[in-house]
């Protein structure tokens, strides 16, 4: 995928992850036809993450006014897989207690694999402001500490989810109106509409975490229960299948004379066309693994100077070396800024 063709699938990440919600709301998140469509799209976004051509989008320097119209796109990949990611069906065979605890280590590794992705998002709308550092603090510690909500906080999360999308729908409407007309303006109402839909997809992210770490404790506990009530259940897993039968014995004679004996499969009925290399869990298993992997390198890299405004956030504007190399930061930045004004670059991102 080139870099003109990645812009223009960054444009319609948005028009797909709402087409998956309104096909859900038509066939349901369990029917085999939404399945479908959700493996391919999440493959299509996922692809579109890790391309090369995006991955210089962000400058550690931007802050939220100044980031563009593509940075905001490519800001949203990871809300629309993790929110796909808790969409994703365990298909149970029949057979007994062992299936349920398979569903059930399946649906943890799903709800994980979803929560990183969240956290990911999250994390880099605390690195460019548009998320406040003390938000994001007490959101972890209630999360960590099991804490449940209280009627007063879901009642302020409810308002502020009500006015986020009311605002949202707002902007939405001009946007439509906008292109209708084909209004001059088009960019900066774009540019607005994703601001306003990040501020929807911070409080539905931090919502969908909340509900994805009780349904997980749930899950746990019932996989507790069934390893205290019974042993069967892991030991049916371990049990050697029935023997399927010997097949036909076939005797073939090589060029050389010499005779070789092979078994055939029955492989008659087969189907036309290719199947899939993985399975849904093992595709889960190896996004989760990179998530975890660039969640932990965020983690361990090396944390340069704090703004005045973050230090102010985190109650270290007290400490005199830190406000020092904040202010060299700054001082910094400005110089940088009045020595390259904003538009003076050719911004490849607004080529397409």
């Amino acid at each position: 995928m080139g870099e003109a063709e990645a812009y223009i699938q960054l444009r319609l990440a948005e028009t797909l992850f709402h087409e998956m919600e309104k096909l859900e709301n038509e066939l349901g998140s369990g029917s085999l036809a939404f399945q479908e469509r959700l493996t391919v799209t999440m493959e299509r976004l996922h692809k579109l993450k890790a391309n090369p051509a995006l991955s210089d989008l962000y400058s550690p320097n931007e802050s939220a006014h100044e980031l563009q119209i593509s940075q905001l796109q490519f800001l949203l990949l990871e809300y629309y897989l993790g929110m796909l990611a808790q969409k994703i069906n365990t298909i149970q065979v029949s057979g007994g207690q062992n299936d349920r605890s398979v569903f059930v280590a399946a649906r943890l590794k799903n709800l994980t694999y979803a929560s990183a992705l969240l956290d990911a998002f999250l994390d880099q709308c605390v690195n460019v402001e548009l998320l406040k550092r003390s938000e994001r603090a007490a959101q972890l510690s209630q999360l960590e500490q099991g804490r449940k909500e209280t009627r007063e906080d879901k009642i302020r999360k409810w308002q502020l989810a009500q006015e986020a999308d009311k605002a949202l729908q707002h902007v939405l409407h001009i946007r439509q109106q906008a292109k209708d007309k084909d209004d001059e303006d088009l960019e900066d109402i774009e540019r607005e509409c994703l601001f306003k839909l990040v501020d929807v997809a911070i409080l539905k992210s931090m919502e969908d975490q909340a509900a994805i770490a009780s349904e997980s404790e749930m899950l746990e506990t019932m996989v507790q229960m069934a390893k205290l009530t019974t042993n069967d259940v892991f030991q049916a897993a371990e049990r050697t299948p029935p023997p399927q039968g010997q097949g036909i014995e076939v005797t073939h004679i090589n060029p050389k004379m010499e005779m070789k004996k092979e078994v055939i499969r029955g492989q008659v009925f087969q189907p036309g066309h290719r199947l899939p290399t993985m399975s849904l869990e093992e595709y889960a298993d190896r996004e989760l693994a990179d998530a975890l992997a660039r969640q932990e390198n965020e983690k361990n890299a090396p944390v340069g100077p704090r703004r005045i405004d973050q230090l102010e956030e985190d109650g270290d504007e007290d400490n005199l070396a830190l406000v020092d190399d904040a202010t060299m930061r700054d001082r910094a930045w400005d110089d940088w800024k009045d020595a390259n004004p904003r538009g003076i670059g050719n911004k490849k991102g607004s080529q397409y």
